[in-house]
């Protein structure tokens, strides 16, 4: 097994091992969910917003304009460096983005995405801020639960506070 699978697997076995991980993700307009993993120079963010808190609505975009407005929220969800900031002295570099997009099929369309980071300084890594609220209007929370060397935490991020610190 390569090394880039034994980091996705050991992110995801700590997520799953955690008591805070077993806590039922909801879907609510308007809030999201991060969890956030931390194993030595490997940072894991997995995103999951509901499409109203992203696009304004939660159906098949309808018209041009909405079909731009989704392009536009699957580029600015991409951009890992412009949303997501380190502590500065961790010298965090994203590796990895992967976004996916809503099945408006469902009763309930989220849009999920996954960012990998490697930290230089991990024993520097003490903070996380996000920059969504600046993209995305409509979204009000953002609850994040957070597993690492130095335990576990959950946040709730929102447009007044968007930095979680441990």
């Amino acid at each position: 097994m390569n090394w880039w699978m034994q980091k996705q697997l050991l992110c995801l076995s700590l997520l799953l091992a955690s008591p805070i991980a077993w806590s039922q993700h909801t879907h609510v307009h308007g809030e999201g969910q991060l969890d956030l993993a931390i194993d030595a120079h490997a940072v894991t963010l997995v995103l999951t917003l509901p499409a109203e808190a992203v696009l304004g609505f939660e159906r098949p975009p309808a018209t041009e304009a909405e079909q731009a407005q989704l392009a536009l929220a699957k580029t600015q969800l991409g951009d890992a460096a412009t949303l997501w900031v380190f502590s500065a002295l961790a010298e965090c570099q994203a590796t990895s983005t992967e976004v996916t997009l809503p099945d408006f099929a469902q009763t309930h369309a989220d849009f999920t995405a996954t960012y990998d980071f490697h930290c230089r300084q991990p024993a520097a890594l003490t903070s996380l801020e996000t920059r969504l609220f600046q993209s995305f209007k409509h979204l009000r929370h953002l609850a994040v639960q957070r597993i690492g060397p130095e335990g576990q935490g959950a946040a709730r991020l929102n447009p007044k506070t968007p930095r979680m610190r441990w």
